[in-house]
This record gives C-alpha cells, structure tokens and sequence, in this order.
C-alpha cells in the first residue's frame, strides 16, 4: 500500500559531508538502505552502501549522489571490527 507520504533521509556521505534524500534528490534509492545508512554509526555498525533500483533493468546497483564524491571516513577504516 503506498502512503503518500514524503519520507527525506539525512545520509553523511564522508568528511562530515550531508546528503538528504527523498523522492525529488534521490528516487531511485532503495529505503531500506538509505535508512540503515542512515544509522550506521562510527564505532557501532559498519558503513552501509547505498542502493538504487537501475530504471532499465531493474536491478539494485550502488548509488553515489550527484556531484558529490562518496569518502571513506578516516576515523571508521581505523576501527577493527573483527572481533
């Protein structure tokens, strides 16, 4: 069932960076992911990949926002979560 609501997730894409997304910035973006991207953070869950539905085939593919380039932050690649 579809709501009709507008739903705008705030997503850091690195360096302290922000990116909103919702039906007009970004419609192609899988919530799910936008949500658990959203939550991933440093010390407490690994960095979530975003993604998007490609609008020819349908598939999932990774999603980078437009005109911004996506950063590993430096704090979370020094963090070892292998235990």
């Amino acid at each position: 069932m579809i709501s009709k609501r507008a739903v705008s997730i705030q997503v850091s894409v690195g360096s302290g960076h922000g990116f909103v997304l919702n039906h007009f910035t970004a419609p192609q973006v899988v919530i799910r992911t936008a949500v658990n991207a959203s939550c991933a953070l440093p010390g407490l869950m690994r960095p979530f990949e975003l993604l998007a539905k490609d609008e020819k085939t349908g598939d999932l593919i990774p999603f980078h926002p437009p005109g911004r380039a996506v950063q590993v932050d430096p704090v979370f690649t020094a963090l070892d979560f292998s235990t």
